[in-house]
C-alpha cells in the first residue's frame, strides 16, 4: 500500500520531538498528543519492536495506519489516556511481553484495533472504563495459548470489550469485570470462560450468538443483557450466578 503524503511517515523526522524518528527498541514508548498530523503512517518494515503505544490526555482523535508488513513486536501496552477514540490499523502485533502479559487500555477513551492477527503466549489484559474493540480483518485473530482477561485480581475493569473476529487462542477468558461483545461465535478461542469478580455482563451483538466455550464461575454473577439471543452449548460449573435480560438459550441439566 502507498503512502501519498510522506510528511504523514513514521520514518519523517520531523514528526517526532525531540531526536527526531525513533529507533526501534523493547524499551522503546511512542507517544501520541496533540492535534497535529492525526493520520501517522507506521512505514517501519518488517516486525519492530515497541515498549508501548500511548495516546496521551492531550491526544486529539489519531487514525494510525500501516505498511503492508509493517507489524509490531509489542512488549508492553497499547493505551489510550484520552477522551478521543484512538484507532489502529495493521497487520500484526505479536505479543511479547514475558512478565505480567500485555495490556490493550481503553483507560479513558475508546481504541479500536484492526488486526488480522494477534500472537501470544501469555496474558492480554485489558483495563479501563472505555470500549476496546478488535476487529479480525481477515486473518487468525487472537491465536496460540495465551488468554484474556478482562481487568484482574487486583484491578477490575469496567469498560466494555467487543470482539468481531473468530479467534483460536487456547489459554481461555477471564472477566474481573465489565462488559463483553460477542461479535462471533468463534470469538472466545477454545479455553473456559471464567466469571471471577466484579460486574459481568455478556452481550450478543452483530446478531444472535452461541457461546460454546464452558462457563465456570468463581465468585461472580453474569448477566446476559442486549436484544440479541444468546445460546449456551458449553457447561455451567462453580457457583452458577446468571441473571438473564435478554433471550438466553442455556444447555440441558446433566
Amino acid at each position: 500500500m502507498g503512502r501519498g503524503d510522506i510528511a504523514d511517515n513514521w520514518t519523517y523526522n520531523n514528526n517526532w520531538s525531540p531526536d527526531g524518528s525513533p529507533t526501534p527498541g523493547s524499551n522503546v514508548a511512542l507517544t501520541f498528543t496533540g492535534t497535529t498530523r492525526l493520520t501517522p503512517y507506521n512505514d517501519y518494515a518488517g516486525f519492530q519492536p515497541w515498549q508501548s503505544i500511548i495516546f496521551d490526555a492531550n491526544a486529539g482523535s489519531f487514525t494510525i495506519s500501516s505498511a503492508t508488513g509493517a507489524n509490531w513486536d509489542l512488549y508492553f501496552k497499547i493505551e489510550n489516556l484520552s477522551t478521543n477514540s484512538q484507532p489502529i490499523n495493521i497487520d500484526a502485533i505479536l505479543l511479547k511481553s514475558s512478565n505480567n502479559g500485555n495490556e490493550f487500555d481503553p483507560t479513558n477513551g475508546n481504541l479500536t484495533i484492526n488486526v488480522k492477527e494477534h500472537l501470544h503466549q501469555s496474558t492480554l489484559t485489558v483495563f479501563g472504563t472505555r470500549t476496546l474493540t478488535i476487529n479480525n480483518t481477515g486473518g487468525s485473530g487472537i491465536q496460540q495459548g495465551g488468554k484474556l482477561s478482562l481487568g484482574s485480581n487486583s484491578a477490575g475493569f469496567t469498560g466494555t470489550v467487543q470482539l468481531n473476529g473468530a479467534n483460536s487462542y487456547t489459554g481461555g477468558t477471564t472477566m474481573f469485570g465489565g462488559t463483553l461483545a460477542v461479535g462471533n461465535n468463534s470469538t472466545l478461542g477454545t479455553g473456559n470462560l471464567t466469571v471471577s469478580g466484579g460486574v459481568d455482563t455478556i452481550t450478543a451483538v452483530n446478531g444472535a450468538r452461541t457461546i460454546t466455550n464452558n462457563i465456570v464461575f468463581s465468585g461472580s454473577s453474569l448477566t446476559f443483557a442486549g436484544s440479541n439471543n444468546s445460546t449456551i452449548n458449553g457447561s455451567l460449573t462453580g457457583g452458577i450466578r446468571l441473571t438473564e435480560r435478554s433471550t438466553t438459550r442455556l444447555p440441558a441439566p446433566c
